[in-house]
């Protein structure tokens, strides 16, 4: 009897082992869907986390070579996209359509008004996860902040 559960905690326990002790890899989906929750939300600094470092610089070229991933994230996403309308579980439920291929995937976001101003993003794989190597196709709406420049002897 002793060594039959024996045997059965050491099938339990291989068989945990096997599955990964419970871990889970993210898809290019999850990450896609994690990285429009994050927008949603306004943790920019979040959002910035699921980007590759050429995707967060080419973000922040937008606004001038100063400019944080998370402040370009800010002045980029149009406004209206993160005000919720009567229901703010309108922010979270997106519709993602995946294309995975090999190493690399493509995500095309809509339904809300976050996706839609996201529109797709590119991932590549990284170890047991998944990176976007882009920030959304929507980011159009970035605004650089002028500095008004006065001429001697004129009135501001």
């Amino acid at each position: 009897m002793r060594s039959s559960a024996t045997a059965l905690i050491g099938c339990l326990a291989a068989l945990a082992l096997a599955a990964g002790c419970g871990q889970y890899a993210p898809s290019p989906g999850d990450t896609a869907q994690n990285y429009e929750t994050a927008l949603a939300e306004g943790n920019y600094k979040g959002a910035c986390g699921y980007l590759d470092p050429s995707a967060k610089a080419a973000l922040s070229h937008r606004l001038g070579s100063r400019a944080t991933c998370p402040e370009a994230m800010a002045r980029c996403l149009p406004y209206q996209a993160t005000i919720p309308q009567k229901d703010q579980s309108q922010l979270l439920f997106a519709t993602i359509l995946v294309s995975e291929h090999r190493s690399h995937a493509s995500a095309t976001l809509n339904g809300t008004a976050v996706a839609n101003a996201i529109r797709q993003v590119s991932l590549l794989r990284k170890g047991a996860g998944w990176i976007l190597t882009s920030y959304g196709r929507g980011f159009t709406a970035c605004h650089q902040r002028r500095v008004k420049h006065r001429r001697a002897g004129s009135r501001a």
